[in-house]
């Protein structure tokens, strides 16, 4: 069953997050959060395919994903390699 919750193993996935949820997130307050809830209802719900794509949000620079990166978690029900140790799931 694939797994769509926002959440997985305490990463957040920009994707389906709640803007509440992504204030989880160092460095992103509510204006943020906002910023890119808006963002992705605006363009889709997929728009994010990795960190880096969070950066086309007004206010999101390199300094904020590299403090980010590694609490994120990209569409993880769309493949098992974002949620899987290298190896397993085979």
């Amino acid at each position: 069953m694939p797994l769509r919750a926002h959440t997985l193993l305490g990463k957040i996935d920009p994707n389906t997050a709640s803007a509440s949820s992504l204030q989880r997130l160092p460095g992103i307050g509510p204006v943020l959060a906002e910023a890119i809830v808006q963002y992705r209802n605006e363009r889709g719900p997929s728009i994010f395919a990795g960190a880096n794509d969070l950066a086309s949000v007004k206010g999101i620079g390199p300094a904020t994903i590299e403090r980010i990166r590694s609490l994120l978690v990209v569409n993880p029900d769309q493949t098992d390699e974002n949620i899987l140790p290298q190896g397993k799931g085979e």
